[in-house]
């Protein structure tokens, strides 16, 4: 539930920013290079600003604040490294 809010709107973001930057085989590398950045963004300005008392219904299943922040940015980086590398 938490991850689903940041992987749509980010992964939409990065494949227009990816196609408008470059052209042709590089817009896919510049996409998720761009995803790997955007996904922290978006966490960012979802939860800290728009929605900060969320972080108290995720405290509550066990999760802290720096826990969902590590799991954000490592989860961006792995999918947006094996992406560019496949």
């Amino acid at each position: 539930m938490f991850y689903r809010r940041l992987i749509f709107p980010s992964a939409a973001l990065a494949i227009c920013l990816g196609f408008l930057m470059m052209k042709g085989m590089a817009a896919v590398g510049a996409s998720f290079f761009a995803y790997i950045f955007l996904v922290p963004m978006f966490h960012f300005f979802i939860y800290e600003i728009n929605h900060p008392k969320e972080y108290f219904f995720y405290h509550n299943m066990g999760l802290s604040k720096l826990h969902l922040w590590f799991n954000t940015i490592g989860w961006s980086l792995i999918v947006g490294l094996i992406l560019i590398v496949v």
